[in-house]
């Protein structure tokens, strides 16, 4: 596998918004959908509602294409004022569909820890959900190292959001 990382662009952003909704379909229907964020790290100065609010300092997301040009993935890093500067999240992170069971997702989450610590963090920190659709993300999550930190129920949700975090050494 050879994947190509490179930093979210207006060029790519149509195709990840379209990976956004086959992904995450009911994530679009609330305030906070993924491709708000996708414009807003592009265009922060137009979002400073959505960086108000989900406290942002820093946010920058990459597009993941293969061999062929195809995006097959996207993975964001978001840093929080209200946090220490050692911690990072892990935002918005997806393979399309037609590329999963292929190994990519492990390979783009493993050039995520990479980067994360070139950067120098020591906490890298995600959310997901129980929902059935993200079961197999959670065996990744387990199988890299990712511990369970709290559980959330919140509003009428049929799920609940599960929080992990990698201490990177």
């Amino acid at each position: 596998m050879s994947l190509i990382y490179e930093p979210l662009s207006k060029e790519t952003l149509l195709d990840v918004i379209d990976l956004a909704h086959l992904t995450w379909a009911d994530d679009f229907k609330t305030k906070d959908s993924p491709e708000e964020s996708y414009l807003s790290s592009i265009e922060p100065e137009k979002y400073q509602e959505l960086w108000d609010r989900k406290n942002f300092r820093t946010l920058e997301y990459f597009t993941i294409k293969n061999e062929g040009g195809d995006v097959i993935g996207i993975a964001g890093l978001s840093t929080k004022k209200a946090e220490t500067e050692n911690i990072v999240w892990l935002e918005w992170y997806a393979v399309h569909p037609l590329h999963r069971g292929k190994g990519y997702g492990r390979e783009i989450l493993q050039w995520v820890i990479s980067k994360v610590k070139q950067k120098k963090f020591k906490i890298l920190r995600l959310y997901t959900s129980d929902h059935i659709d993200e079961v197999t993300a959670q065996i990744l999550y387990d199988k890299l190292g990712f511990k369970e930190t709290r559980r959330e129920k919140e509003g009428d949700n049929t799920w609940t959001t599960i929080y992990k975090e990698l201490i990177l050494s």
